[in-house]
């Protein structure tokens, strides 16, 4: 738990790149995955009327994504305090966090980013075929929410684009979603910044001076929320029965907002976590 040393490499980015800087990062330690949810709209208001309007904003974004319903008023609260937004990704903003950054003027990526994809492949007999298939053995409604979720995410995704390129031609505009979907087979597949750039997407490397901190950043982060560490109940209850665990920040160089769960480990033939509480909490 260090803010101090997150809360100065923060202001170092801020200085680098003459912009208000926010940091928006959910844990991907196994077995304790923190997603993306809608609570966090609560928590940014206050951060963002500590750094008050700005021409730029860069948002520091690291996240395995989650609710999709959570990108765009995100997103426009980050806009109505700024003139240019920009979105830094250290490692990774997959699902969700991919929507989040599609709202920004421009991307500075160090490494992968992915969008929530669609059914794969480009042979409509095949693919008819496969949804014929898939009717027989699953309910209505099931597919009814597996298509508007599709839907939603599509919309969203011209919307958030449109944002700050509102006079896109819609053909570009779906020809570029379509790629970022469907056409890239899987959702779990990871876009590389070369790769992005060619799908026509608003992305840049980083300076170098960014680029370091943003390594620095993410070095804290793996520090900080433990994330090359499996959480083990078996293996902390030797040393803790009593657990504190950060699993997510929203922060700015003065100000942080942590998730935090509180629990206590029971031994036994295999010890179990059980959790007493589990909310965001104010640190600075």
């Amino acid at each position: 738990m260090s803010f101090e040393a997150r809360s100065a490499i923060l202001h170092e980015i801020g200085a680098e790149l003459q912009a208000g800087v926010l940091a928006y990062v959910t844990g991907d330690r196994e077995n304790l995955e923190t997603e993306v949810t809608q609570d966090v709209l609560r928590r940014v208001p206050r951060h963002l009327e500590e750094i008050g309007k700005q021409d730029r904003l860069a948002l520091v974004l690291c996240t395995l994504g989650g609710d999709t319903n959570t990108p765009w008023p995100f997103v426009n609260f980050l806009r109505a305090y700024c003139d240019e937004l920009f979105v830094l990704v250290p490692f990774w903003a997959r699902s969700a966090g991919t929507l989040i950054a599609l709202g920004a003027d421009k991307i500075d990526v160090l490494a992968f980013f992915q969008l929530a994809s669609e059914q794969g492949g480009s042979d409509a007999a095949l693919a008819d075929d496969a949804f014929r298939r898939l009717a027989e053995s699953v309910h209505p409604l099931a597919i009814g929410n597996v298509k508007r979720n599709i839907e939603q995410i599509w919309q969203l995704a011209k919307k958030l684009i449109r944002l700050h390129t509102p006079d896109v031609e819609d053909e570009a505009l779906t020809a570029l979603v379509r790629r970022l979907t469907t056409e890239l087979y899987s959702h779990s597949h990871m876009i590389t910044r070369a790769e992005a750039m060619e799908l026509g997407l608003p992305v840049e490397q980083p300076p170098a001076g960014v680029e370091d901190r943003l390594l620095a950043y993410y070095d804290q982060l793996k520090s900080d929320l433990e994330l090359l560490e499996k959480f083990d109940p078996d293996a902390v209850v030797q040393q803790h029965p009593r657990v504190v665990l950060e699993r997510a920040y929203v922060e700015t160089p003065t100000t942080c907002d942590s998730f935090v769960t509180r629990g206590a480990i029971a031994q036994g033939p295999e010890a179990t976590f059980a959790v007493a509480s589990g909310r965001w909490e104010t640190i600075a």
